[in-house]
């Protein structure tokens, strides 16, 4: 073989080995950008799924918020303020203040740890004083255990209390003290130092604070509640029916007047 043959045929090995090496590298970079062009779009999907599921839940938020907000702002009207009718009066097991026989009847659902709750309970204390003979108030446990990491003993603490007769001591107690017991760790010694402020027996108190009893009491409240549906804490029922939350001392005592007056009207009608 000459020296011309054999350098053609070494160019052409080179020239063949440069096609392999191409070939093989263009496969690599085609299965490397069909690699990328995959994590891409499993990252897309992913995003534009999180995406949806944040407006979605920005959406059910906003939704609850403003039908909240709605309800809270709705002028108290001369009729009572009235939202739902449900089919719920006083009964006997309830902790209640007021005559048997008032002409208006005034139901609370209410959470120990909520600081509405506690900030109400002052207007319902006015209400009381200026109405002794017209309104009878009922008290009934409903904590949101989901936020209120101690509201669900809050009530065990007022229920134990109340098997001693002291239900309304344990309540003032409660609301007063809040802010000292709302994020405790351990809020059961705390709620047993008000037990004996009030003057319990202690043993009874332990023993009736787990009890069936006081938990059956609590789950009952929760149960009515449940059935109106409640929107949150506090929610007051007049008379059977679901009012929106008046904002002031003076808006309570227009209802609860303006009730009265319907009542008192309907009676001397018949």
């Amino acid at each position: 073989m000459g020296q011309l043959e054999f350098i053609k045929k070494i160019k052409k090995q080179i020239i063949k080995m440069e096609e392999n090496i191409s070939r093989k590298q263009r496969r690599r970079l085609e299965r490397m950008a069909e690699k990328e062009k995959f994590a891409k779009k499993r990252t897309s999907k992913k995003t534009v799924r999180s995406i949806i599921i944040w407006l979605l839940t920005l959406v059910i938020i906003a939704g609850a918020v403003w039908g909240i907000i709605k309800l809270a702002q709705k002028p108290a009207s001369q009729g009572g303020g009235d939202v739902v009718a449900t089919d719920q009066n006083i009964a006997e097991q309830d902790w209640t203040q007021g005559p048997e026989g008032a002409v208006v009847e005034l139901i609370e659902y209410s959470d120990f740890q909520c600081p509405a709750c506690a900030a109400y309970q002052p207007i319902v204390d006015q209400i009381l004083e200026k109405y002794p003979n017209d309104v009878r108030f009922a008290y009934r446990q409903y904590p949101l255990v989901s936020i209120h990491q101690n509201a669900y003993e809050a009530a065990q603490a007022s229920e134990a209390a109340g098997l001693q007769g002291k239900f309304w001591q344990m309540h003032s107690s409660l609301f007063e003290n809040q802010r000292n017991w709302e994020t405790a760790p351990r809020a059961k010694a705390i709620f047993k130092g008000y037990g004996e402020e009030i003057g319990l027996d202690m043993d009874k108190f332990d023993a009736d604070f787990n009890s069936s009893v006081v938990k059956d009491a609590i789950a009952a409240d929760i149960i009515a509640g449940e059935s109106i549906p409640l929107l949150g804490t506090p929610t007051f029922l007049l008379n059977g029916r679901l009012i929106a939350n008046p904002r002031t001392v003076g808006e309570f005592e227009s209802i609860i007047e303006a009730e009265i007056s319907k009542l008192t009207s309907e009676e001397n009608a018949t």
